[in-house]
């Protein structure tokens, strides 16, 4: 399983494995398996040099590498895919679908339920409930939990500050950056980067 809004979002200068990822994602197909025992023994080498890589510090690289090797195979053992995929219509986003790409664009600022309102047409609270009925999260915690994400991987690949990663999280309280990923991982950044970072 992987976020398609994050790890999907760099594969812009591959139109052809983005189109396939995003009608893949988006399109009215009932086929969501694909057969790739044909090249199982690629797979398998793909799969362990994915699972060698998150030791390092190129893993978000290798992480996009490996999206797009996946997303080849299934192109190529599935000739028959490209033509029901451009042919079927897609369908539309949901507004939960549309709100995540625009908080992937703007965690990192100091988040402002009016703006987003006001981009998608929509007053506040429809927004707030929607998201909550289409995801079962709502708008802030869905937030923290992105913004933990990234601090999580600052945490492990650069020696910044605290207080700088936390800013560059869109979270500019260090203290209440601290509690927060205390209370949502239940360690404290020192000790989460002393355990996790990458050498």
């Amino acid at each position: 399983m992987f976020d398609p809004i994050s790890q999907g979002k760099n594969l812009h200068s591959f139109p052809g494995l983005n189109t396939l990822l995003y009608r893949l994602q988006n399109g009215i197909y009932e086929k969501q398996a694909f057969d790739l025992s044909d090249r199982s023994h690629y797979v398998a080498e793909m799969f362990k040099a994915f699972e060698q890589s998150i030791t390092t510090n190129h893993w978000e690289e290798d992480c996009q590498l490996f999206l797009m090797q996946i997303l080849s195979c299934i192109r190529i053992n599935t000739q028959d895919l490209e033509t029901s995929l451009h042919q079927n219509k897609l369908r539309s986003l949901r507004y939960s679908e549309t709100i995540m790409q625009w908080i992937e664009e703007q965690y990192t600022e100091t988040f402002d339920l009016q703006k987003l309102s006001t981009e998608l047409h929509l007053s506040k609270s429809y927004v707030s409930r929607t998201f909550k009925r289409e995801t079962g999260s709502n708008l802030t915690e869905y937030i923290t939990i992105r913004r933990i994400k990234q601090a999580c991987h600052l945490l492990q690949m650069n020696n910044d500050s605290v207080e700088l990663i936390g800013e560059q999280v869109g979270i500019g309280d260090v203290s209440y950056f601290i509690h927060l990923l205390k209370k949502t991982i239940g360690t404290t950044p020192h000790q989460y980067r002393f355990s996790h970072q990458v050498m």
